[in-house]
């Protein structure tokens, strides 16, 4: 068949007992139908895959060679599994992470260009570093701050919208500065204000 200079059609290379050769199949006009593909012996490129107008199921890209573009995991009907998305040289969106039913990794959020929102960290199962936190254009919530083994810096806790509680502040290695103690709607017991470098003012009740 291949000594033939006419063009092979499908219908015979299907019909043809012997397998059929990738490069007879790409250099075939017809589009080729994935069920030859999946047939073939040999490794399907994506240039092949791509190219198809049938939708490429995960077991013919999980099986290839080939790293597989998010163009293709995404257009996929499938969902896509994190070994895939992890092994991938491409940054993964937050819109497939979040799509995907496995939890997320900090690894690959890390890795990730995009901030990410809380609501995924908070979903995570790792804990979650504050240079993540703080890179994070939303606020921080407390629950996250002291679930996290790090210390929080004052910086973090004064850009938060939430007053701060005495038990984070006292814990905290950083002095506390009076502006936030008064700020605060807890009573600010003396052993705070005595370790406290800044003058305190006295309050005289008559």
């Amino acid at each position: 068949l291949v000594v033939i200079g006419d063009p092979v059609s499908l219908s015979v290379l299907v019909a043809n007992r012997d397998p059929v050769l990738l490069s007879v199949l790409v250099a075939n006009r017809d589009p080729v139908p994935l069920s030859v593909l999946v047939a073939n012996r040999d490794p399907v490129p994506f240039s092949v895959l791509v190219a198809n107008r049938d939708p490429v199921p995960l077991s013919v890209l999980v099986a290839n060679r080939d790293p597989v573009p998010f163009s293709v995991l995404v257009a996929n009907k499938d969902p896509v599994p994190l070994s895939v998305l992890v092994a991938n040289r491409d940054p993964v969106p937050f819109s497939v992470l979040v799509a995907n039913r496995d939890p997320v990794h900090l690894s690959v959020l890390g890795a990730n260009r995009d901030p990410v929102p809380f609501s995924v960290l908070v979903a995570n199962r790792d804990p979650v570093p504050l240079s993540v936190l703080v890179a994070n254009r939303d606020p921080v919530p407390f629950s996250v701050l002291v679930a996290n083994k790090d210390p929080v810096p004052f910086s973090v806790l004064v850009a938060n919208k939430d007053p701060v509680p005495f038990s984070v502040l006292v814990a905290n290695k950083d002095p506390v500065p009076l502006s936030v103690l008064v700020a605060n709607r807890d009573p600010v017991p003396f052993s705070v204000l005595v370790a406290n470098r800044d003058q305190v003012p006295c309050v005289i009740q008559h």
